[in-house]
């Protein structure tokens, strides 16, 4: 086991990954930050799969080397965060969202290696609104340096458009990523989009919600 702040590609091979006497434990400690959060106070729960974080990991073939039940397969590879997905659903108030960040393709389309992508994130966004989550954040990218992200402007909205288009109403489903102005957001909406998600324009402009009215004016 390597900190994740470390250089890349510091565990070897021969170590074989975590042992199942340690995922129990760290999934616990995960449904434990959700109680947490809920006696703190807050209004929605997210769990984050994507970003080649921890359980985007687990999802992609790039990293998830494992031939037990939590490698290999899709259904395998996936495994895991179903069972987080069931767990926190069972811990959270019923009338709370639950939301789901995955990443629609690990961007190596373009290259020889097998990674995660859309179909696999369509298939998994299916199984998880099976399983009670309300909302899907689709972002993109993964832990790969041969990944070739082309980040035109919403780049990630076709992603999330064809997911939505799959899921109809099991849950909403977001775009986020380059989505610039009320123009660009409002016309993601009108073609079914539930969702237009923003973090760093707020940060340049907290009026952003002004600003796109007036775009729309």
């Amino acid at each position: 086991m390597v900190a994740p702040w470390l250089e890349s590609h510091n565990a070897v091979k021969e170590e074989g990954g975590w042992s199942d006497d340690i995922i129990g434990p760290s999934a616990k400690i995960l449904i434990s930050a959700v109680e947490r959060s809920i006696r703190t106070g807050f209004d929605v729960i997210e769990i984050h799969a994507a970003h080649g974080f921890l359980l985007h990991q687990f999802l992609s073939p790039v990293n998830n080397k494992r031939s037990d039940q939590y490698g290999g397969s899709f259904d395998n590879r996936i495994r895991l965060l179903l069972e987080i997905i069931q767990d926190t659903r069972l811990t959270i108030p019923e009338t709370m969202p639950l939301f789901l960040r995955v990443s629609a393709t690990d961007w190596l389309e373009d290259t020889d290696i097998e990674g995660w992508n859309l179909k696999e994130t369509t298939q998994l966004s299916l199984k998880a609104a099976e399983r009670g989550v309300d909302f899907i954040d689709v972002s993109s990218g993964g832990s790969h340096p041969a990944q070739i992200i082309k980040g035109d402007p919403a780049y990630q909205a076709g992603f999330s458009k064809h997911i939505k288009d799959v899921l109809k109403n099991k849950a909403f489903v977001g775009a986020v990523g380059t989505i610039t102005n009320g123009v660009q957001a409002n016309d993601l909406l009108n073609d079914g989009l539930d969702v237009i998600l923003n973090g760093r324009l707020f940060q340049k402009n907290p009026g952003l919600v002004w600003s796109w009215a007036d775009d729309l004016w």
